[in-house]
């Protein structure tokens, strides 16, 4: 039968399996081995002096062995999180997330692809090529080429960027 652990990591309560928590040296010795007798507890919860949102990211690589991707489309790779995030694999010794943040595997997780294709207008109306984008940006709103300065048929092109972003799940720490 599963042991279930309740531990106060900066003040907050985190309840986790004992098997998840042994995954880490340091906490394995600190919860049940040398130095427990000594450690400290705050309303008998052992008390844990970390970060408790970096310690949730500590925690969810216990729990699955997957790292966590810190981007956003916006703002691309959260870098800062990361180094945080490596001290913590350092001082609770996950050796494999720390290789993992250290070596930037992270980068692999996201590709990104551009593509420019040109829409053609017919009278004034925009239409859209094919493509397989999942966001659309128009380079230069106000800009329509004609294919003809002879006035009587002229045929309007505009300049569309795709933009596709796929992030890779299944890249593990390993």
């Amino acid at each position: 039968m599963a042991t279930v652990i309740t531990i106060n990591v900066g003040g907050r309560l985190v309840t986790t399996l004992e098997s998840t928590l042994r995954q880490s040296p340091f906490l394995a010795k600190l919860l049940f081995a040398d130095w427990a007798p000594t450690a400290a507890h705050v309303n008998g919860s052992l008390f844990i002096d970390a970060d408790p949102i970096l310690f949730e990211h500590v925690l969810n690589f216990l729990r699955r062995l997957f790292p966590p991707i810190f981007w956003s489309r916006t703002d691309g790779f959260d870098f800062a999180l990361y180094v945080r995030l490596l001290n913590e694999a350092e001082y609770f010794q996950l050796d494999a997330l720390a290789d993992w943040i250290r070596e930037r595997k992270y980068v692999m997780t996201i590709s990104i692809s551009l593509s420019t294709d040109f829409a053609r207008m017919d009278n004034h109306a925009l239409t859209l090529p094919d493509h397989h984008g999942d966001a659309q940006k128009e380079i230069d709103a106000n800009s329509a080429t004609s294919s003809s300065n002879s006035g009587k048929s002229a045929i309007y092109w505009k300049r569309i960027c795709s933009c596709r972003t796929v992030v890779h799940p299944q890249v593990s720490y390993r």
